[in-house]
C-alpha cells in the first residue's frame, strides 16, 4: 500500500515537473514564435505599401517624362511645319486684334549667314533654325498682346529684334519682328521654304 502511494506521489511529482517545464520553457518559445509571426506580417504589409508607393512614383515619372517629350516635340518639331506655324501666327493676330501685312521666312542657309553676321547665337547641333520676318499693324496694347501670344505658342519662337514706327495717318504702330523657329530636320534646299510661304500667302 505504501509502495502504491509512493508510486502515485512520484507520478504526481513528474506531472507537475513536466507542467512546470512546459510553462517555463515551451511557453515563452511559443509566445516568441507568435510575436515573430506577427512582426513578419507587419513587415510584409510595410513592404507591400512601400512597393505601391514606388510603383506610383514610377508611373508619375513616366507620365511627366512623356509630357516633357511631347512638349519638346511641339516646341522643336521634326519638320519645318511652316503651314502650321503661319496659321498659328494668323490666329494670334486675330485674337490680339493686329493686322498682319507680311509673314516671310528666309531660307535656312541665309538664316545661318545672317546669324553669323549679326552675332546671334546659332542653333545648337542637330537643330536647324528658320528666320521669319513678321510685319503687322495695330495699337500698343494689341501689339503687346500679339508678342505675348508668340511667346506662349507651343512651338519655340525666339524674337531676335523688333522695330516700331508710328503711322500718323492710321494712328497705329507698324511693327516688324525678326523671329526664329526651329526644327530637328536638316533642310537641304531653300525652295521648299519659299514654296510653302507662297502657298500660305495665297
Amino acid at each position: 500500500m505504501i509502495r502504491i502511494r509512493l508510486v502515485l506521489v512520484m507520478v504526481v511529482v513528474a506531472v507537475l515537473m513536466i507542467a512546470l517545464w512546459f510553462t517555463q520553457l515551451l511557453g515563452p518559445e511559443k509566445s516568441s514564435y507568435s510575436s515573430a509571426k506577427k512582426d513578419l506580417a507587419q513587415l510584409q504589409q510595410q513592404r507591400s505599401e512601400l512597393q505601391s508607393k514606388v510603383d506610383m512614383l514610377s508611373n508619375l515619372n513616366k507620365a511627366k517624362l512623356k509630357k516633357g517629350v511631347e512638349a519638346l516635340t511641339a516646341a522643336i518639331p521634326s519638320g519645318a511645319n511652316l503651314d502650321t506655324f503661319f496659321h498659328n501666327v494668323q490666329d494670334a493676330a486675330s485674337q490680339s486684334g493686329v493686322t498682319l501685312t507680311a509673314v516671310a521666312p528666309a531660307p535656312p542657309a541665309a538664316a545661318a549667314t545672317s546669324s553669323a553676321a549679326t552675332g546671334i547665337s546659332p542653333a545648337p547641333a542637330g537643330v536647324t533654325s528658320i528666320s521669319v520676318t513678321i510685319n503687322l499693324s495695330g495699337g500698343y496694347g494689341q501689339t503687346s498682346t500679339f508678342i505675348d501670344k508668340l511667346d506662349t505658342m507651343p512651338r519655340l519662337v525666339i524674337i531676335d529684334s523688333l522695330s516700331v514706327t508710328f503711322d500718323s495717318n492710321s494712328g497705329n504702330l507698324d511693327s516688324q519682328l525678326a523671329v526664329r523657329i526651329f526644327t530637328t530636320k536638316t533642310l537641304v534646299t531653300t525652295t521648299t521654304v519659299a514654296a510653302t510661304a507662297t502657298t500660305v500667302a495665297k
